[in-house]
């Protein structure tokens, strides 16, 4: 019986927190609002949690593993060359396939842990992490199929700049109203729109 009524404010925490973290985001958000809508006092919350960012990190830690685990396999994807008449540059279309894979294994992420996944995503500190790995695997991708040595700093800031635009894109659209599939077919219509404008404007650098 005790356990029980362990668990079950183990679930009233969760579900007030969770709600507190999205609207308000992982700063704003309060403890004691956090405890009044678990219908507990602030000191037995923190018999259950040391600490904001540990029940933050409580409640996320399973999604950011997972989006973890999506952004190590792509960023892992060796980028195929095409030949074409005067050069040579990634291949157009299996860049779209690994960005179809890439939308499709997000959105799988969104559909198992929905809440959280916009509780990382909104926050900067998830901003500043996705970005960073955004950046490196685009600059990853130019680097193997481009001799930039030449052009290491525009091609770093290249990199910057779309690693930004890619992460409030994806903000926008996994905040949006629109249900799950599309999310999907909104998402995989904007990264494809990547391709080809990175594919260009590298060219017209090395070129």
């Amino acid at each position: 019986m005790a356990q029980t009524l362990k668990d079950e404010l183990r679930n009233r925490i969760i579900i007030a927190s969770k709600n507190e973290f999205l609207e308000k985001g992982f700063m704003n958000a309060s403890m004691r609002t956090i405890a009044d809508t678990a219908d507990m006092t602030v000191g037995n919350l923190y018999r259950y949690y040391k600490s904001k960012e540990e029940l933050y990190d409580e409640l996320t830690k399973d999604c950011k593993k997972e989006i973890d685990n999506v952004l190590w396999y792509i960023s892992n994807i060796r980028i195929e060359k095409e030949t074409r008449v005067y050069d040579v540059r990634f291949d157009v279309n299996h860049v779209r396939k690994v960005v179809d894979e890439f939308a499709e294994k997000m959105v799988d992420v969104y559909k198992k842990y929905p809440v959280e996944f916009r509780m990382l995503i909104n926050e900067w500190q998830t901003r500043d992490w996705i970005i960073a790995i955004y950046k490196d695997l685009l600059i990853k991708v130019v680097k193997q199929n481009y001799a930039v040595d030449m052009f290491e700093k525009e091609v770093d800031l290249i990199g910057y700049s779309y690693a930004c635009a890619i992460y409030s894109g994806m903000k926008r659209i996994f905040n949006s109203k629109f249900n799950v599939t599309k999310i999907g077919e909104i998402l995989r219509t904007f990264l494809r729109g990547f391709v080809a404008i990175l594919d260009e404007d590298i060219s017209k650098i090395v070129n």
